[in-house]
């Protein structure tokens, strides 16, 4: 697989000059990824990865996450392939309730903690109702429902598994 990938693909990017970025590196079920797609993905992993360590990656540290960044691109492809297949969807009822719960996603809530770490209710659903983070609400409101969408395929995948008296 090392070889495929990295000879056919070139995901550890040694003969990247001269590739147009609309060029398909590999393709899934018939979806291409792009150059372009994937070395985004990577600048910004790689980004990520400086800001946390305060260093740039090592050779070896690079082609980590090259394959890391890969690995997730597919494995990405594969679960949105999958959800659209069982036609999972997430209704706005669901999102409303989510949102406004006793206990909204801790990347919600962080955004509303005092210095104590307690939660400003009052201040999250001033927020909420504040027009002019509409925007804002917007993406929170899709980062959600894919949340919740992944949410519905596990909760499939788990119901299926069956572990007899003997395993």
């Amino acid at each position: 697989i090392y070889v495929v990938l990295d000879w056919g693909m070139d995901i550890l990017g040694r003969r990247s000059r001269g590739r147009s970025e609309d060029d398909p590196i590999g393709v899934v079920n018939g979806e291409k990824i792009t150059y372009k797609y994937f070395s985004e993905i990577l600048r910004r992993t790689m980004e990520n990865y400086k800001q946390q360590n305060g260093v740039d990656p090592d050779e070896e540290t690079e082609r980590q996450l090259r394959l890391q960044v890969w690995n997730q691109i597919i494995d990405e492809m594969l679960i949105q392939e999958e959800i659209k297949r069982l036609g999972l969807t997430v209704t706005d009822q669901e999102i409303r309730d989510i949102v406004q719960s006793q206990n909204p996603p801790e990347f919600l809530a962080r955004q509303f903690r005092d210095s104590a770490g307690v939660f400003q209710r009052e201040a999250y659903e001033q927020a909420m109702f504040d027009p002019q983070n509409k925007e804002a609400w917007i993406q929170v409101e899709d980062i959600l429902r894919e949340e919740q969408k992944r949410n519905k395929l596990q909760s499939i995948l788990l119901a299926t598994v069956q572990v007899s008296e003997s395993e």
